[in-house]
């Protein structure tokens, strides 16, 4: 798994660990054969997080989790408003680390190198349905835009589905338990397969319940993530700094001659492109590949 993909996917974490929130009151329970339509779908979504006022109280949210994935353990902290807002780091056992900023309408990523890239594409994407689900617009539409979609039962008969399309963003479809209208999981796209989220371990927080584990998905054992809430926490005094664009503070690479520019000689190989240098005193090939899907650098000692 490369940075990308890590960063996309804890990015799809923090979008749903923030749609999974109930309200620790009385749950409606409608008769299996109820037809509703998607806004009392959403009036009673609305209602199991606590009802439209209790809601409207929400200004921010910060939560703290736990990942685990590919072998590693990390800590995601992450800061989300009602104005869509955002702030997360990540450090995966120090082996990586970023910090993704999102003003409300433009978002930028601090790297390991500590590089700074302006998010566009899906980055981008992904950070407009984070925006969407943190701020509650699905309920408030004077908020973040977007439409929700009512779809009817799953196969199962046992929840109702709901697909979110925050405008500009990804859709993300959740699946809400016909009892209780608790999130038991969600599908939201990601490059050419689906990631699915299961929900469980459900707690409260001053009379608020989240899903204390997540499991994420694509199908594919790389991608996989358990996630791991350790701390919820709302409306904490916040400074609006802590989301203005981020600034480069020190360059991820420079010239040892402190030239802006150096002549170096390679070999053409297989039309592959070989650089010669060292690593510790021994002669190594560096193979540089600027076409790759991935970001790599192949590295062969040289005989002494």
């Amino acid at each position: 798994m490369n940075s990308n993909q890590l960063w996309l996917l804890v990015a799809a974490v923090v979008a749903i660990v923030t749609g999974v929130f109930l309200w620790q009151g009385k749950k409606p329970e409608p008769s299996a054969t109820i037809t509703l339509t998607a806004e009392e779908v959403l009036h009673r979504w609305a209602e199991a997080l606590g009802g439209v006022e209790k809601l409207k109280g929400i200004e921010n949210t910060y939560t703290k989790i736990e990942i685990k994935t590919a072998g590693l353990t990390g800590v995601v902290e992450d800061w989300q408003t009602i104005q869509g807002q955002h702030r997360q780091s990540v450090d995966l056992a120090g082996v990586y680390k970023s910090l993704t900023v999102f003003d409300g309408s433009k978002g930028w990523n601090q790297d390991h190198n500590r590089k700074i890239q302006e998010l566009s594409g899906t980055d981008l994407e992904d950070e407009i349905t984070t925006a969407y689900l943190g701020s509650y617009s699905y309920f408030f539409s004077d908020r973040k835009p977007g439409k929700v979609e009512y779809l009817g039962e799953d196969k199962s008969k046992k929840n109702y589905v709901v697909k979110l399309l925050p405008a500009g963003g990804k859709p993300i479809t959740y699946y809400l338990d016909k009892k209780s209208f608790l999130p038991v999981k969600s599908e939201r796209p990601d490059a050419e397969r689906t990631m699915t989220a299961t929900m469980s371990d459900w707690r409260g927080i001053n009379g608020i319940k989240t899903a204390f584990s997540i499991h994420q998905t694509s199908g594919d054992p790389r991608s996989e993530v358990q996630i791991t809430v350790q701390e919820v926490r709302f409306n904490q005094a916040l400074d609006q700094a802590v989301f203005a664009k981020l600034e480069e503070t020190a360059s991820d690479l420079h010239f040892a001659q402190q030239h802006s520019a150096l002549g170096i000689p390679f070999e053409l190989n297989s039309n592959h492109i070989y650089l010669q240098g060292r690593i510790n005193g021994s002669p190594v090939w560096f193979l540089l590949d600027t076409g790759a899907s991935l970001r790599q650098l192949t590295v062969s000692l040289l005989p002494s």
